[in-house]
């Protein structure tokens, strides 16, 4: 594999002919300096003694300002240690045959100490460690990565850890102007790396991995220091029950993160469950005055355990005011139409709303409606949003909808009165839920 750095200042290269840096007992890092810097490594044939180079390998051309210097990432193999000859050849006809010289470190084989150049050298690392050369649980590597990292650090590029967001994961808020950019991002601790996500000026890492190592950003020119914590962090869900706008900010950018990851990452649902569980519990909201033009509640809202959910409420609209409807969650929103909820009569509402200056209560006012994909992901408490005619929204929340399944199957079974339950409503709403409790 092979990847162009765009130019950055770099100060005048070592001239040797092919310098050498072991970054692991596993890993090299060759420099060809001078003509061979001219090599095409799509087509490039290296070759000794002891037989051709082992792929993987992977190709960084540098900018010089003598020149330019090509960088070859390799596993360790005689092929690549000090004092081999290596014959070098191309199919566009550049051959030459060089040997390997040890150098002192990776500032000395680059022949620069600048920040930027050294970190986009890092970056490489990283990105071939946690990819096609698959170590990015080599400490001995990340070991190497990281003294150079830490030689690059400054006060300002500090990452302050924030919050728990389980026994091991921390959240770090970044320092202002690091966002998640065009690439990608790498975390490197004392004994791996890994390639992370960067959202909000923030980032989730296992905090025994990673306190004390650093964040190679997509863009800047210096490594970001993981500062370890100096006392007990707020847990996510602490963030989640104080009132401050930043607290806020922060509990919902770990939920958000969490959420993204419980596609690809086994433990993520689960935690998810538990901080939706400790999260505080939100009174339920109903519209139910007589004297209103319209009413509604949403009265259950249940997990199926297997992605799905359940719903039961009820929609008082004797003026049509109700023009859409809307499930809430704190992963997003589901659009729903009033048509495919399934309606049954609800006379225990009938008396409260028989003398309502717009209307009764009508024939048939309760709902139920099952979502199979509905909750793919836990949630504690929804919200159904009522959208007006007017430009208005009204927001209905449920009672908690997380609960052991026995006792979602007992309410499933017992959200509607058996004289209401049609066998439509059996084959749609209720069975289905049911057989996935």
């Amino acid at each position: 594999m092979f990847e162009e750095l765009p130019a950055a200042s770099l100060d005048a290269a070592v001239s040797v002919s092919v310098g050498s840096v072991p970054l692991s007992p596993g890993v090299v890092m060759l420099a060809f300096g001078g003509p061979l810097t001219e090599l095409d490594p799509s087509s490039a044939s290296l070759d000794s003694a002891d037989g051709p180079v082992r792929p993987p390998l992977s190709w960084l051309r540098l900018p010089d300002s003598q020149g330019r210097l090509l960088l070859l990432l390799a596993k360790a193999q005689p092929a690549v240690t000090p004092g081999a000859v290596l014959h070098v050849a191309d199919e566009r006809g550049l051959a030459d045959s060089v040997q390997i010289v040890g150098e002192a470190g990776l500032p000395a084989l680059l022949g620069t100490t600048d920040p930027a150049t050294l970190l986009a050298v890092l970056r490489f690392i990283a990105a071939k460690a946690t990819g096609i050369l698959r170590l990015s649980g080599d400490g001995d590597l990340a070991q190497s990565c990281h003294h150079l990292a830490h030689s690059l650090r400054t006060p300002e590029r500090t990452a302050l850890p924030v919050a728990l967001c389980s026994h091991d994961l921390v959240m770090w808020r970044l320092p202002d102007g690091v966002h998640a950019g065009a690439g990608a991002h790498y975390a490197l601790g004392r004994r791996g790396q890994r390639r992370v996500a960067v959202d909000g000026g923030t980032v989730i890492l296992p905090g025994r991995q990673f306190e004390g190592g650093y964040l190679l950003p997509a863009e800047g020119d210096r490594p970001i220091h993981l500062a370890p914590a100096s006392g007990r962090l707020p847990t996510l869900s602490d963030l989640g029950r104080r009132k401050d706008p930043q607290s806020l900010a922060l509990y919902r950018r770990g939920v958000a993160e969490l959420a993204r990851r419980a596609t690809t990452e086994e433990s993520a649902p689960r935690l998810l469950r538990d901080l939706q569980l400790l999260a505080p519990v939100e009174q339920s909201q109903h519209c139910a005055a007589p004297d209103r033009p319209f009413g509604a509640a949403l009265e259950m809202a249940l997990s199926d355990h297997a992605g799905g959910v359940f719903l039961r409420g009820w929609i008082r609209d004797p003026l049509h005011l109700i023009a859409r409807l809307s499930l809430h969650c704190p992963y997003g929103e589901r659009q729903l139409a009033l048509e495919e909820m399934l309606r049954f009569p609800r006379p225990d509402l009938a008396k409260k709303y028989a003398d309502a200056p717009h209307g009764g209560i009508g024939l048939r006012p309760g709902f139920a409606l099952h979502l199979p994909d509905g909750a793919p992901l836990p949630v504690a408490q929804w919200r159904l949003r009522l959208g007006l005619t007017t430009g208005d929204t009204i927001d209905l929340t449920a009672p908690p909808g997380i609960t052991h399944v026995q006792s979602a199957r007992d309410a499933v079974l017992g959200a509607i009165a058996p004289a209401h339950v049609t066998p439509e409503i059996m084959a749609r709403c209720i069975a289905p839920a049911v057989e996935r409790l």
